[in-house]
C-alpha cells in the first residue's frame, strides 16, 4: 500500500513539474509590444499606433497589423499574434499635428524600430518612441538655383530642388526646422521663416 502511494506522489510532482514547466516554456514562447510614446520628454495621452511588418508599408501607410492608442501614460501593449520580429511603428496625434513621419524620412531608427520582449512577467523592456509637430510642406525654389537637400547630420544631400520646382515634404518637423539643410554649394538657404502651418493642409513656402 505505501509503495503504491509512494509511486502515486512521484507520478503527481513529476506531472506537476512536467505542467509547470511546460506553462513557463509556453509564457518565454510568447511576445509583446510594450511601448511608450513622448512628446518633447513628456508622455503623450491617447496617441494612435499603428504597427506595420515592413518600412515600405509604414511609408505608404498600408497594410498595418495592429492598431490602438495610448493611454494616459502614453503607454500602449500589443500581445496578440505577436512575433519575435522587427516591426516598423507609424504614430500620429492629428489634431496637435504630432507624428514621427520624419523620423521615418529621415532614416532615425530609434523612433520607429520597435522589437517584441517576452510576455514574461519579469521581462518589462519598453520601447520608447518619440513624436514631433509636424506639417506637409511643399518648398517652391524662386532662387534661379538648383539646390541640395541634407537632412541634418547627414553629409550626403537627401534631395534635390530644380529651380523654379517645387519639393514636397509629407511631415515637415516645423518646431525644429534646423534638422533640414538648404544649400547651393556652401551656401545655405534660410528657412528660418517657416514657423507655422496646417497639419491637414499643404501649406506651400517660397525659397529666395
Amino acid at each position: 500500500m505505501k509503495t503504491k502511494q509512494l509511486l502515486l506522489l512521484i507520478c503527481l510532482t513529476l506531472s506537476f513539474a512536467f505542467v509547470s514547466c511546460s506553462n513557463e516554456e509556453e509564457i518565454i514562447n510568447r511576445y509583446k509590444l510594450a511601448i511608450k510614446v513622448t512628446h518633447q520628454g513628456q508622455t503623450l495621452e491617447n496617441a494612435s499606433v499603428r504597427i506595420y511588418e515592413s518600412i515600405k508599408d509604414l511609408r505608404n501607410k498600408e497594410n498595418h497589423l495592429f492598431e490602438g492608442n495610448t493611454d494616459k501614460n502614453g503607454f500602449i501593449e500589443f500581445k496578440e499574434n505577436i512575433n519575435p520580429d522587427l516591426y516598423f511603428a507609424g504614430i500620429t496625434k492629428p489634431e496637435e499635428c504630432l507624428s514621427n513621419r520624419f523620423s521615418v524620412n529621415a532614416i532615425q531608427f530609434e523612433n520607429y524600430e520597435v522589437t517584441p520582449t517576452s510576455i514574461h512577467p519579469s521581462d518589462h523592456f519598453i520601447e520608447e518612441l518619440e513624436v514631433e509637430k509636424t506639417i506637409p510642406l511643399k518648398l517652391n525654389n524662386k532662387t534661379g538655383l538648383g539646390l541640395l537637400i541634407y537632412t541634418y547630420g547627414d553629409d550626403e544631400a537627401t534631395g534635390f530642388i530644380e529651380k523654379d520646382e517645387m519639393f514636397f515634404y509629407d511631415a515637415f518637423p516645423i518646431n525644429t526646422p534646423e534638422k533640414v539643410k538648404i544649400k547651393y554649394f556652401d551656401t545655405v538657404i534660410s528657412i528660418d521663416h517657416i514657423t507655422q502651418g496646417s497639419c491637414e493642409e499643404i501649406t506651400t513656402y517660397e525659397l529666395h
